[in-house]
């Protein structure tokens, strides 16, 4: 079965059994908390879109009847033909909802309640990517997704006399997947029903700030160019030190090698006094207690060590590795 196949079977059992599935009266039963816990977070007349929406109850309603814009999407006519009925106020669309498109920013929440499990498990991470997009900063995405992985088709569904399909991942890996789509997972649960369930799942676009400092942050820290202090050894007789300093700039680099003075210990990854004379090799990182073995464990990657001298003041050398790591000469 391709996938136009297994999403056409899913249109075709739901215009079937629309009315075996849900009645017009309907009540909101195990709805009821989860919308009432979303109205709670959502602004004054935050816009919420209903994904995979049926024929409009209870989520459409509910949010309607409390003054909520809402667009519910759902790939059966009947069930759309029955939303815009029983939720005049609601805007809906006849839709593939892994195939539609908003701009990014269009809602304060969206819903998800049972309906990704009938898409195809290829297409929906992508359609979880979207979602995430068309949320406004700090706008929540409710969903119910499957607890175990399993895709299959279940003939005469509901005792009708339509067969339907199912495709899902199991909880770790929807979550990873919202994680993945940028979104902070605040809250999983399992929904028991009969000998298994489903996965709950609350997640939250990040607020602006929050979102603009990480990637600010980010973008700096992939910008700055950064070396590492050289190992300073005293000849002869003194006392040598180590120092593993970051610093954006090698001027800076050579003087912290001279002074070892700490003037950016909010850069510092580590500094390590009263070594013995030493070498380091920078491809290992292995440290030796002589420039006559680091040599040797230079040349074990190729190269020899090299001395260079200027950067560790009067009477000093510096060794640097075998050429090939970070702060080669």
């Amino acid at each position: 079965m391709t996938e136009g196949d297994e999403t056409d079977l899913v249109r075709r059992g739901y215009n079937a059994l629309s009315y075996h599935y849900r009645s017009d009266d309907a009540g909101d039963g195990r709805y009821a908390p989860w919308l009432a816990e979303l109205k709670e977070r959502l602004p004054r007349a935050g816009s919420v879109l209903d994904l995979g929406c049926g024929c409009g109850i209870p989520v459409a309603r509910s949010l309607a009847d409390s003054g909520y814009p809402v667009t519910g999407v759902d790939i059966s006519e009947v069930q759309i033909e029955r939303a815009r009925r029983l939720v005049p106020a609601g805007t809906f669309l006849v839709a593939d909802a892994t195939q539609i498109r908003f701009p990014r920013g269009s809602f304060d929440a969206i819903v998800c309640l049972y309906a990704l499990i009938h898409m195809p498990l290829a297409a929906q991470p992508q359609l979880l990517r979207h979602a995430a997009g068309w949320l406004r900063p700090a706008g929540w995405l409710l969903m119910v997704a499957g607890h175990h992985a399993w895709t299959g088709t279940q003939d005469n569904w509901l005792n009708g006399s339509a067969p339907m399909w199912w495709s899902h991942a199991d909880a770790a890996t929807y979550r990873s997947w919202l994680e993945q789509a940028g979104l902070e997972v605040t809250r999983q649960a399992l929904v028991p029903e009969g000998d298994g369930g489903h996965s709950l799942f609350w997640a939250r676009r990040p607020p602006l700030a929050s979102a603009q400092s990480n990637r600010q942050q980010a973008q700096r820290e992939a910008r700055r160019p950064r070396t590492t202090c050289c190992l300073t050894e005293t000849v002869p007789g003194g006392t040598g030190q180590l120092a593993h300093h970051a610093w954006p700039n090698r001027a800076k680099n050579a003087r912290l090698d001279h002074h070892h003075s700490h003037a950016a210990p909010a850069l510092a990854r580590r500094c390590t006094k009263d070594f013995s004379p030493a070498a380091v090799c920078a491809t290992s990182n292995r440290m030796t207690t002589s420039p006559t073995a680091s040599t040797q464990l230079g040349r074990s990657h190729g190269h020899a060590a090299r001395p260079i001298t200027g950067a560790g003041g009067p009477g000093s050398r510096v060794f640097r590795g075998c050429g090939r790591g970070p702060g080669a000469g």
